[in-house]
């Protein structure tokens, strides 16, 4: 899931005029050397964009973007519009090196990259308190601490009627600690939309605090292992959970575009009929597998709803403002245009696949 100002800033750059320059660099450093090979490596990238008529101006941008990118972050995901820095991402994990110059920018490895990096909360509970860790997405992490009272906190057996009372009040303070921590869960999920939660730590917290969390986050929420409680020995397990989470997305998707397609009702695929049903904001979900579109398409460029196939088509419907576009990129525009979510799915074998490597879930059907 992305954090929620990322749709709102692709549209925000695919608003913009073209041309763009689209570059993706990984920037981790973990060498001493790492400063010298990033810039290398970025020299192949600028001498690729300039063969095929990047403009020195809009290279000389991308410059001062690059240095000194290895100190914020693993990634780097820049688009110029012009020679004007229209988004910059620096991300917390790797990604390819590309660049692309075209009328539109190439936002693919983007999304997929976002895909593979759900934000997500992770919650180290003791019986005072918490610490919330907030993971993934395209903003930094982030740690919050919750401290709760801190008597009494263990049982005691003193012995004779005063036991009951004194284990009594203990329970309560483990209960009362843990409706803070669930408080201040559901203030982050509710000023950011989470993938998903993992609770571990003391067990007696963890179950008290499973006990108090709010409905949109209980169904979000699982356990590992208690016995755990420091975020580097369950890292192994975050990365499991993650990717878990990407393919049980797509999954899920993936069934309900297979059910809409055999019912003939709220489902389309092949590029002609996907791009027809993105023009009157039909779809829902855009599906769309890289490796099976080729080819381009044509689109307005005063009007992210309108793309097709063959320029005809537009230059029909009284638009003359038209540009080719790899057809991938034309539909991504598309689905940003209209509001629509974009899921980059698998490479073909699996019949629930659409045809030609894209797709839709519609809204509705006409």
């Amino acid at each position: 899931m992305k954090a929620r100002g990322a749709p709102e800033q692709l549209r925000s750059l695919v608003e913009r005029p073209g041309p763009f320059i689209s570059l993706y660099l990984n920037t981790e450093a973990a060498a001493a050397t790492g400063a010298e090979e990033l810039e290398l490596r970025w020299r192949a990238l600028r001498d690729r964009a300039s063969s095929k008529g990047a403009e020195e101006a809009a290279l000389e941008a991308l410059d001062g973007v690059v240095s000194g990118s290895q100190r914020r972050g693993d990634g780097l995901a820049a688009f110029l519009s012009g020679n004007e820095v229209g988004l910059r991402r620096h991300l917390g994990a790797p990604i390819d090196d590309d660049i692309r110059a075209g009328a539109l920018p190439h936002l693919v490895p983007l999304l997929e990259w976002d895909q593979a990096h759900p934000r997500y909360a992770v919650v180290l509970s003791d019986r005072v308190g918490a610490e919330i860790h907030v993971i993934g997405g395209e903003r930094d992490d982030e740690t919050v601490s919750v401290e709760g009272d801190e008597e009494p906190i263990r049982k005691v057996q003193p012995g004779g009627w005063s036991q009951r009372r004194y284990q009594n009040r203990a329970e309560n303070t483990w209960e009362a600690n843990a409706k803070q921590v669930a408080d201040r869960l559901a203030d982050i999920a509710r000023s950011e939309p989470l993938a998903f939660v993992v609770v571990a730590g003391d067990v007696r917290a963890v179950q008290f605090l499973r006990d108090n969390l709010v409905p949109e986050v209980e169904p979000i929420a699982f356990e590992i292992d208690s016995g755990l409680s420091s975020l580097d020995e369950l890292r192994e397990d975050l990365e499991r959970a993650a990717a878990s989470y990407e393919a049980q997305t797509t999954k899920t998707l993936l069934e309900r575009f297979q059910e809409e397609r055999g019912q003939q009702d709220r489902a389309v695929e092949g590029a002609e009929a996907t791009l027809a049903a993105l023009r009157m904001a039909q779809v829902d979900t855009l599906l769309v597998n890289p490796d099976s579109v080729s080819g381009s398409a044509w689109f307005a460029t005063s009007d992210l709803t309108q793309a097709a196939l063959e320029r005809g088509s537009l230059m029909d419907m009284g638009l003359d403002d038209v540009e080719e576009a790899p057809l991938v990129d034309v539909l991504v525009r598309g689905a940003l245009g209209t509001g629509a979510g974009v899921r980059i799915v698998p490479s073909p074998g699996d019949e629930q696949l659409p045809s030609d490597g894209v797709g839709g879930i519609l809204r509705y059907t006409v």
